[in-house]
């Protein structure tokens, strides 16, 4: 991922979800509900990215992360269809976020995204040697 793309960026559309990503850290997930079957086709013919947020709905009295919350940016870099319409996808953290608004839309929500910071050339690197993992029905 060339951090270039992502100065032109200034929204994603949001998957809050109980779990937090990290920068240059893979998170396999399977897609099942049909409003996240319907984010992953948007970004498989865009950008491939998405917001991650941590969300927790048993702790909070609305459906979406707070404005202000933190979150990650998140790239497919695999995806494997099953035959029922869900899809194992393979993700890799990018770069942190802020929340800073929501746009309504009828399907996706949107999120603002902060200026881009510089990641770690550590981090960088060990996100270039990440091997490929094979994608497994859960």
């Amino acid at each position: 991922m060339t951090f270039e793309r992502l100065k032109s960026i200034d929204k994603l559309p949001l998957f809050p979800l109980p779990v937090v990503l990290f920068p240059g850290v893979p998170l396999p997930l399977l897609i099942f509900e049909p409003r996240y079957r319907q984010l992953l086709a948007d970004i498989s013919v865009g950008n491939r990215l998405f917001g991650l947020s941590f969300f927790d709905p048993e702790s909070s009295s609305t459906d979406l992360p707070p404005i202000g919350h933190v979150g990650c940016v998140a790239e497919v870099t695999e995806v494997q269809p099953l035959p029922d319409g869900r899809s194992n996808i393979m993700t890799v953290g990018v770069i942190r976020y802020h929340l800073d608004s929501y746009v309504d839309g009828e399907i996706l929500i949107w999120l603002e995204m902060l200026p881009v910071l510089k990641m770690n050339p550590v981090m960088s690197r060990n996100c270039a040697a990440l091997p490929k993992l094979p994608l497994r029905p859960f």
